[in-house]
């Protein structure tokens, strides 16, 4: 577990892929539960209507749900464990710099300037997931990122973010 972070890490940087992770369900109950709280106090901060838990976990939930049935349509459940930490693991790496950033926009101190990092952070985690999708599902690169663009546009679609 201590290699974990590093893994994460090296996976945002395309070193590494979702089978140097462990196959196991207590990292991935981790990384998704942090990931829950982490998201949760996050957009808690940035909508009004209280509705954050909620929306959160839906985004969970669909995550994992999406992971299982592109890993069934594949043949390969065997993957899941590995698969989905990847996924939640990457989207918690990736929320240590978009947390400010969003904060930062959401009192109106972004300028474009922001609004451009941010949208470069948003598509380099679409080329992770891709990364991720392409390594779990065997498909080549291209394939991999049009799974991640559909389980992103479905994600935004379910959640209404």
């Amino acid at each position: 577990m201590n290699r974990l972070p590093a893994t994460l890490v090296r996976i945002c940087l395309f070193q590494d892929g979702p089978q140097d992770l462990p196959a196991n369900s207590t990292v991935l109950v981790v990384l998704v539960a942090i990931g829950w709280a982490a998201s949760t106090l996050l957009v808690g901060q940035l909508i009004e209507d209280g509705s954050a838990a909620l929306e959160v976990t839906l985004a969970s939930a669909f995550g994992l749900l999406f992971t299982w049935l592109a890993l069934t349509l594949r043949g390969g459940t065997n993957r899941f464990l590995q698969t989905a930490s990847a996924l939640f693991g990457t989207d918690l790496v990736l929320l240590l710099p978009v947390t400010p950033l969003l904060l930062m926009t959401q009192n109106g101190d972004g300028g474009g300037n922001l609004q451009l990092l941010l949208l470069v952070l948003w598509i380099w985690s679409i080329a992770i997931k891709g990364h991720i999708f392409r390594h779990a599902l065997d498909l080549p690169v291209a394939g991999g990122v049009l799974v991640a663009i559909g389980y992103t546009i479905l994600s935004l679609f379910i959640t209404g973010a």
